[in-house]
């Protein structure tokens, strides 16, 4: 910190800051949706303009600025990939007035490749095809930045907008009340809940570390009967039967096993048969 910085160029005796006891922070509240909730958002969302948007928030796990921001040249429909590397924010200047610009991810980790379900890849080519008749009928009027999801005009999208549309799809759906952000933890605890590696997750959200992952999202999963499962799968693998050990049966039944004194000896569940031979010892 500056106070840190300045004791250690002896510009202040001591810092002061050190003495204080920061308060604690208080873990909000998240509210996710259930696999069974998703299938409906997603059934609803298909009555709105941005129902793709939504859609693509849930399906990628990415934040409301980055799905803003993505252009077309970021996504490729052939190969099912979407690269983030920047995010849209209203940031007001000296003035005291905002405006939206484009701004780079949250951190380093925020840059990555995710992988596009199959189910979004086609919704994500009809929205393609609505927002290029939308360009014909706006004319002039467009503005080119190759917005994956822009206005009618081409224009980035002001998130108060989609909020305000985000609210009224839950309502129509009949669903809790929830953020927006929050369609990115349902992504998160949909994955974990389905056994998906907490690596993998925590890749795909752009989180400093799979711990920062699992403290977010853990207190949530044993609503999900996660425990449970994980007891009757072990259960399972305890009580299963097992299969008893059999005298490996010969080729020729008929025929003595061993020849010239030698003895056949049988090591179940260790190695093959194998010969005992007789050692001879000869004085010098």
């Amino acid at each position: 910190s500056a106070m840190t910085q300045a004791e250690q160029w002896l510009l202040v005796p001591r810092n002061v800051v050190k003495l204080t006891e920061a308060p604690r922070r208080k873990k909000s509240t998240l509210t996710v949706l259930a696999p069974e909730q998703a299938r409906q958002f997603i059934q609803a969302s298909g009555e709105y303009r941005l129902g793709p948007l939504f859609c693509t928030m849930l399906a990628l796990g990415v934040r409301l600025g980055e799905a803003l921001a993505l252009r077309w040249d970021e996504v490729s429909l052939d190969h099912g990939t979407a690269q983030v590397t920047r995010a849209l924010q209203r940031i007001e200047g000296p003035d005291g007035k905002s405006e939206l610009q484009f701004v780079e991810p949250k951190s380093d980790r925020s840059y990555r490749v995710l992988a596009i379900p199959k189910s979004v890849v086609v919704l994500l080519g009809k929205h393609r095809a609505t927002q290029n008749r939308e360009r014909l009928v706006a004319g002039s009027r467009w503005r080119s930045e190759r917005l994956v999801f822009a206005s009618t005009i081409g224009t980035p999208l002001d998130e108060r907008n989609v909020r305000r549309e985000f609210v009224d799809l839950l309502k129509s759906a009949k669903l809790p009340v929830m953020r927006i952000h929050d369609l990115r933890h349902s992504y998160a605890t949909i994955l974990l809940a389905a056994g998906e590696h907490p690596k993998v997750v925590q890749e795909t959200l752009g989180h400093a570390s799979v711990q920062l992952t699992l403290d977010t999202y853990s207190h949530l999963l044993p609503d999900m009967g996660l425990k449970e499962r994980a007891a009757a799968r072990l259960d399972a693998l305890l009580t299963a039967p097992t299969q008893p050990l059999t005298e490996p049966v010969l080729e020729n039944p008929g025929q003595n096993p061993g020849q010239n004194g030698e003895e056949v000896v049988s090591r179940l569940g260790i190695e093959p048969r194998t010969r005992r031979l007789r050692v001879c010892c000869s004085a010098n």
